[in-house]
């Protein structure tokens, strides 16, 4: 998704000044009363959505003054507070025709007072929650007269500042509380760990500054980093926000422990900027692979937290030389609720793009299993892979 700027370079910052007016002709005048003043009166939109959702704002726009005001434009800004400021973030409209909304002329032959049209657009919210922000509870911010065309008596009241309901509204926008930039793409349960030579899933959003913001080249890597180094760089990916990219682990030669993935692009001044980083663990192991015939793997023989063992043909087995009290997880189930049954076993995990049975123990380590029929526990618990119609 494309955040677009608008057509001025930055938009104004008004104080809110006390008014203390009493009309007479002469100062009707001086205040340029007759030109009038633009205000938003009324704004609604809905009351929760997801990031990247396509969001349908209703409002309104009045007009105090005798004279018509002329056509000018209207943006919508999303905010993580109620006050306006250059961190916000201009939406566009979800049919690709820009960020303005030409807005006809209020006023003119009604009297002092002229109500505008009701207004109905679609905005795009980003693909993910900006850099920086934090929670689920955002404002929608109306900007009238956007391009400063319209020579009002009374400037500060163009952007949010009149309040919740008339120029402002309040959206939820739901972000989990384990909402994670980078993640392992195994869908093992365990998104924070991945092994050596998995994949990670990550989305990035370096378009999190308000309209003045100079834009991303479109070149944007992603680094490793260990120990403060940049040990690894994967890329280039294009554009300045993007979701659900995969990033494969293979070759790489990670090492074990703590890593922070960051994504980092360019200004077109030249300037870096750095997305959300995310922090996973690289679990290191074993790998086995089996012969044609059946066979028995003993996993007490296989060193490391991630360890993946590949049967090859015939009925084969891996002993497990632990109880099964501290298996954790078996394709997402406990063991009590696990059978081989068809669909019992859907939940597995991808792995260099084959699917795998996984094994979580308490103490951390966890088996991919492909090929493997049966697992026999240290306390004579079996458990039968093999799936039956």
């Amino acid at each position: 998704m494309k955040l677009m700027s608008p057509p001025s370079a930055a938009r104004p910052r008004k104080k809110v000044r006390t008014q203390h007016f009493h009309p007479t002709l002469e100062r009707l005048e001086d205040r340029n009363l007759f030109a009038g003043d633009l205000h938003g009166a009324f704004l609604d939109v809905p009351a929760d959505a997801d990031w990247g959702d396509t969001i349908q704002v209703q409002g309104r726009i009045d007009q105090w003054g005798w004279d018509a005001s002329g056509r000018f434009d209207v943006q919508w800004y999303l905010s993580d507070d109620t006050l306006a400021s250059d961190d916000d973030l201009l939406l566009p409209h979800a049919n690709d025709l820009g960020s303005s909304f030409r807005h006809p002329s209020i006023g003119g032959d009604t009297g002092f007072f002229a109500r505008g049209p009701r207004l109905n657009v679609e905005l795009q919210l980003p693909d993910a929650l900006p850099v920086g922000w934090t929670g689920n509870t955002f404002h929608l911010l109306m900007q009238t007269d956007a391009g400063n065309e319209v020579n009002e008596w009374y400037e500060g009241n163009n952007l949010g500042e009149r309040g919740a309901g008339i120029d402002q509204a309040i959206i939820t926008v739901n972000t989990p509380t384990s909402y994670l930039y980078f993640s392992d793409a195994s869908h093992d349960g365990t998104p924070s760990h991945v092994f050596q030579e998995g994949a990670i899933r990550f989305h990035y959003n370096l378009k999190s500054r308000g309209s003045d913001f100079n834009p991303v080249q479109s070149t944007v890597y992603v680094e490793a980093i260990q120990d403060g180094n940049v040990v690894a760089e994967f890329g280039p990916y294009r554009g300045a926000a993007l979701s659900n990219q995969l990033i494969n682990l293979s070759g790489s030669n990670l090492d074990a422990g703590n890593i922070t993935f960051r994504p980092r692009g360019k200004l077109l001044s030249g300037q870096a900027v750095y997305g959300k980083p995310g922090w996973l663990t690289i679990q290191t192991g074993s790998s086995l692979h089996g012969d044609t015939s059946g066979e028995t793997f003993h996993l007490a023989d296989l060193a490391g937290e991630g360890v993946v063992v590949n049967g090859a043909g015939g009925t084969d087995t891996l002993v497990i030389n632990v109880t099964s009290s501290t298996v954790t997880a078996l394709n997402g189930h406990t063991l009590e609720q696990f059978a081989p049954e068809n669909g019992v076993t859907a939940q597995q995990a991808i792995y260099q793009g084959s699917a795998y049975d996984f094994l979580q123990l308490d103490n951390g380590r966890e088996v991919y299993l492909a090929g493997i029929e049966r697992l026999e526990f240290a306390d004579d618990v079996v458990v039968e892979l093999l799936v039956r119609a």
